[in-house]
């Protein structure tokens, strides 16, 4: 984790039968639709009629069971959005978050739980998460939501599932090794001329950072699922009671790589900026982009010391710079209280 630091400011911190139901974007161009043959959750993803995804498990593991497997699925109600708000991302200057969604009542038979699957469909991609509203404690540990990938696609990505500083590299998804890691986005240029595909999450919430694994399952060879990380005690996923939703499943669709890169799916889908923090949203003058010193590269002498972190600040200010970024390190500052040196570099700067 890093701290962005800016020079004289502040630390930056329906019924749905067994046979399936169809789920548009607004122009009609992606489909998804959701299935549970056998009782086995399951969803495909068209693009322009082309199939982008093909049939693929749904689940989550609560209390030790699988609640994609052995449901009955209920009624579902249609929402939709149409809006632009101001990007915080920078790649261009207005967002356009437009999707028809559907939730849809799900109870897994055996154990009794009750759960809502959220599926929203956009022109340019489709997201969706598992939704529980009941006060019951849930042990979540897994996700078995999978991508099955159409054959002769060709999958970029990077192995590591935490830090997303290694190299990319890419293959034929046949031949991607099973257990094969990824942290999200993994980007998939389809078969001939029918587009790309990007994976990727939004909106954590309490859960860690999800990413991508190559499993075996379905027997195509192409099939990724998501898995979440271990957790500092061991665990995995979530342990709680009440009310609580897991991350966003996000698939980004285009035709080519400059409708993926101006996908606006994973900031439509996060929260909107804290008004404390940001009480001008996107105007606030200190989350206002800027030029930033930056030492992890090259360390000075100790590494990421608060004092180091003063001394970086002074360099800013004599460049001219707006910003510090003060990367991974600072929060064993002082014993693992790293606030009262914070506040140090804070006041220095």
């Amino acid at each position: 984790m890093k701290i962005l630091l800016r020079i004289m400011g502040v630390i930056a911190s329906a019924a749905i039968s067994s046979y399936g139901q169809n789920i548009s974007s607004p122009d009609g161009n992606v489909v998804v639709n959701v299935t549970a043959p056998s009782g086995n959750l399951s969803y495909s993803v068209t693009y322009r009629g082309v199939t982008v995804i093909e049939t693929s498990p749904l689940g989550l593991t609560v209390n030790h069971a699988n609640i994609g497997t052995g449901v009955a699925i209920g009624s579902s109600a249609a929402y939709g959005t149409n809006e632009t708000f101001v990007s915080r991302s920078g790649i261009h200057a207005m967002a356009t978050n437009w999707y028809q969604g559907q939730i849809i009542a799900i109870t897994h038979t055996a154990s009794g739980i009750f759960y809502y699957l959220n599926v929203r469909v956009y022109n340019h991609g489709v997201s969706f998460r598992y939704e529980f509203t009941d006060a019951a404690t849930k042990n979540i540990t897994a996700e078995t939501s999978n991508f099955v990938i159409p054959p002769n696609s060709m999958i970029w990505y990077q192995t590591a599932n935490s830090t997303y500083e290694t190299y990319y590299r890419g293959t034929n998804i046949s031949l991607l090794p099973v257990n094969s890691v990824m942290g999200p986005p993994a980007t998939i240029q389809l078969s001939g001329t029918n587009g790309f595909v990007a994976l990727t999450e939004s909106t954590l919430g309490v859960f860690g950072n999800p990413y991508l694994t190559k499993v075996a399952g379905g027997g195509t060879g192409r099939q990724l699922q998501v898995t979440y990380p271990i957790n500092q005690d061991g665990t995995t996923g979530v342990l709680t009671a009440g009310a609580i939703n897991t991350p966003w499943n996000v698939i980004m669709i285009g035709a080519d790589l400059n409708m993926i890169i101006n996908n606006d799916l994973v900031e439509s889908l996060a929260p909107a900026p804290s008004p404390a923090l940001f009480p001008q949203g996107t105007a606030t003058s200190w989350a206002t982009s800027g030029r930033s010193v930056w030492d992890w590269l090259q360390p000075q002498p100790g590494g990421i010391t608060y004092t180091n972190a003063m001394t970086n600040s002074l360099w800013a200010a004599r460049l001219g710079y707006e910003y510090n970024t003060i990367d991974s390190g600072w929060s064993s500052w002082n014993g693992g209280n790293p606030w009262p040196q914070v506040q140090q570099v804070v006041n220095f700067s």
